[in-house]
């Protein structure tokens, strides 16, 4: 006995399953940010510029804030998906434009201090 599936049905269980797919990347990426902003707050890179704490915890509540824009865009697009709406980016990408600028922030902080 097979299950026959329309056209629309697949496409819903492809995106639902690609959706996951993105939050682990986001669950992922939030996770190597982490592990960095960790490292940057204890690695002594001079003795002149004591910055070090502060761009780490910078980089670990970006990690933090990545971590959450991944589940918003994850539940948004699964609800979008069971009332069948398109999906609203807005604000993925004004939060990922804002841990762009802190990530930004932070590299040439920590270049200028080398």
């Amino acid at each position: 006995m097979t299950i026959q599936l329309d056209d629309t049905a697949l496409n819903i269980e492809r995106t639902i399953m690609a959706n996951e797919r993105t939050l682990l990347s986001w669950t992922r990426t939030a996770f190597a940010l982490l592990a960095i902003g960790i490292l940057v707050a204890k690695l002594d890179l001079s003795v002149k510029h004591s910055h070090n704490r502060m761009l780490g915890a910078l980089v670990s509540f970006s990690a933090i804030l990545m971590m959450l824009v991944g589940i918003l865009r994850y539940n948004s697009l699964n609800r979008n998906l069971k009332h069948k709406v398109s999906v609203d980016v807005i604000i993925t990408y004004s939060l990922s434009g804002i841990i762009m600028l802190i990530l930004t922030y932070v590299l040439l902080r920590v270049s200028s201090t080398v």
